[in-house]
Order: structure tokens, then sequence, then C-alpha cells
């Protein structure tokens, strides 16, 4: 092993490693790995990614889920990030998003919110070099998180309801929207007052975004239904 990334999950605590595998089978692809108190164990299967991979970092969302990023040799060592969805490893997003030449010295992270962030140096043309953040918004774009989002949506957690406040936001509000945490919208409502409160009885367990568009802004708030 080369390359190398751990983290430990925040749900239970337990101990996970990425790397770039030098095994015969999976020449320098991506493989995750787990300890289960006794034994490493493979997350999906190994050597996983379109190609070889350097450079990777791992990290989980604040609800327990693996992420990993990478430049990969399949996509002309472009970033690329996968998730692993309790079966197999997916694209979040695009394969090979980034625009340079090759990407290296990758660095992923998820904000308060659950929104995820990635950084890494870029080589471009005529060996330029830069560094960009970038954060992944193919569900939520363009969105900013509420400066004091605790005294905005509560309670939080929630079992039954819960009730968003309206005054800090600027601007008329045009839409409303609850998403799960695979984007799928679960009410919506263009509010006329500056409350509205929602009842969640029927939502499954989880983490779910909270979509606030008006004429000036979009917001994001995140709950908790239990």
């Amino acid at each position: 092993m080369v390359f190398t990334s751990l983290a430990f999950r925040p749900t239970d605590g337990q101990l996970y490693v990425a790397f770039q595998d030098y095994d015969a089978a999976n020449y320098l692809k991506a493989t995750v790995m787990r300890f289960d108190g006794v034994n490493w164990v493979f997350v999906g299967y190994a050597g996983f990614s379109a190609g070889e991979i350097a450079y990777p970092s791992f990290a989980f969302s604040p609800d327990g889920d693996p992420f990993i990023a990478y430049g990969d040799q399949a996509y002309s060592r472009n970033a690329t990030v996968m998730k692993f969805d309790g079966s197999i490893w997916k694209n979040v997003g695009t394969p090979g998003f980034s625009t340079g030449v090759e990407t290296w010295q990758n660095s992923i992270a998820f904000s308060p919110s659950g929104v995820l962030y990635m950084a890494y140096k870029e080589r471009g043309l005529y060996d330029s070099c830069a560094v960009n953040v970038v954060k992944f918004d193919s569900v939520l774009a363009g969105q900013k998180e509420l400066s004091r989002p605790g005294s905005s949506l509560y309670p939080n957690p929630a079992a039954s309801e819960v009730t968003v406040d309206l005054t800090p936001v600027h601007g008329n509000v045009l839409s409303f929207g609850i998403f799960d945490v695979r984007g799928v919208k679960m009410f919506e409502t263009r509010p006329t007052g500056n409350k509205l409160t929602i009842r969640i009885d029927s939502y499954p367990a989880g983490i779910y975004l909270v979509k606030i568009k008006t004429t000036d802004e979009n917001y994001l708030l995140k709950f908790c239904k239990i």
C-alpha cells in the first residue's frame, strides 16, 4: 500500500481504512476494509474503482455513510467520489469531474448539515497548479446554511412534527421543500406566513434536508426524524 486514508464511523466507532490495493487481482485500484473487532473485512468488494487510483481520502457523512474520493486513472487521473450504499460502491455525481490534467492530495469532508465538500490540488496545462474546493450540489445546488439554524427549526430531533421559523430569511419565500438524503422530495409548499409546521409522523427515521428558496437567496436546514 502506498496511499491510505482512515476514519472511525461516527455511529459505532468502527475503524475503516481505504487504500490503493497492490494485490495482484486489484492492482492499484481502490479497496476499503473495516476492523470488526477481530478481523479486517472488505467493505463491498476489493478493487472497486474503475482504474488505478491515487491520493484516496475517506470520510463518513454525519449519518454514517462511507465516502471515498481519489484521482482515477480511468478518467485521466481526475477527481472521482464514491459512496457505499450498504451493498456496492456507487459514483457520487459524475466520475472524473475535475477538469485539469490530474488531481492529487485529495481531501473530503462534510459540513454540519451533511453537505459534501472536496479539496484537491489540480495540475493544468503547462504544469500550472491550483487548489480547488468544490461542493456536491446535485440536489441542493447554490444554497447556504442559515447563520443560526438552531433557532430556525425545532424540535430537532423530532418525532411527529417540525416547525420552521422563516423570520431570518431574506426576501419573499418562493418555495419550501423537504428532501431525504437521497434527494427524494417528501414535501413541498409555498408558505404565506413566518412560521410553518409540518407533520412528519409517516417519515422513516433518518436525516432530512429542508430547502428554502426566496427571491434573494436559497437556504438549507437539516433535521433528524426519530
